[in-house]
């Protein structure tokens, strides 16, 4: 218990600790990537739902419209 703590020390080449940063880079590249790619997915879902809607409301209001009334032809002399 009065021990003081242990310690691991770990020596690497700068070729393996080179490897290790590119490993660890092309991770966040690809956990990068996938997040662009879940992101445009739900831009894309959420702007088709708003066309959806815009496309509906729009219906909505030319069925209240009353037609444009027919125009009589009146003669003047």
């Amino acid at each position: 218990m009065l021990s003081p703590p242990v310690r691991t020390v770990v020596v690497v080449t700068e070729e393996q600790l080179n490897d290790l940063k590119a490993k660890q880079l092309n991770e966040e590249i690809e956990i990068t990537k996938r997040q662009q790619d879940e992101l445009e997915a739900a831009y894309n879902r959420r702007k088709q739902n708003l066309t959806d809607s815009l496309a509906s409301l729009e219906s909505q209001v030319k069925s209240l419209k009353p037609a444009a009334p027919a125009k009589k032809n009146v003669t003047t002399k």
